[in-house]
């Protein structure tokens, strides 16, 4: 009788070792999935926070080109008042004036499309 309650004991304690490897287990799988959804969230956060920094980019070149269209719009309309004030005063002078004002503007909106594309090509490269 005690020798078959030592074995008994000895069963229930195996019982409760296995149960507790059991657990053990269970345990280190859920912290091994959870690394790996640690991960998964950390590059998705990665690949969204490249996705809104190529936003910002792309807003910031819109930004820099309405910049740069107001101030060609700006100068141009310097360009026509100091035409527009030749012509009152001077009809020869405006003439050669009214020339070289057009091929300044046709100069300037020249640069200004190629500065765009410079600034478009630097935020497609995200350089």
């Amino acid at each position: 009788m005690l020798l078959g309650e030592v074995i008994s004991l000895k069963n229930k304690q195996n019982e409760a070792y296995k149960e507790q490897e059991n657990e053990i287990l269970k345990l280190r799988q859920q912290v091994e999935e959870g690394r790996k959804a640690a991960k998964i969230l950390k590059k998705q956060h990665l690949e969204k926070e490249e996705k809104y920094q190529v936003q910002v980019n792309i807003l910031k070149g819109k930004l820099e080109e309405k910049d740069k269209l107001l101030r060609f719009q700006d100068s141009t309309k310097i360009l026509d008042d100091t035409l527009i004030f030749l012509v009152v005063n001077d009809p020869l002078l405006s003439k050669l004036v009214l020339v070289f004002m057009n091929l300044l503007k046709v100069n300037l909106a020249h640069m200004v499309r190629q500065a765009t594309l410079m600034q478009n090509l630097k935020c497609s490269t995200g350089r």
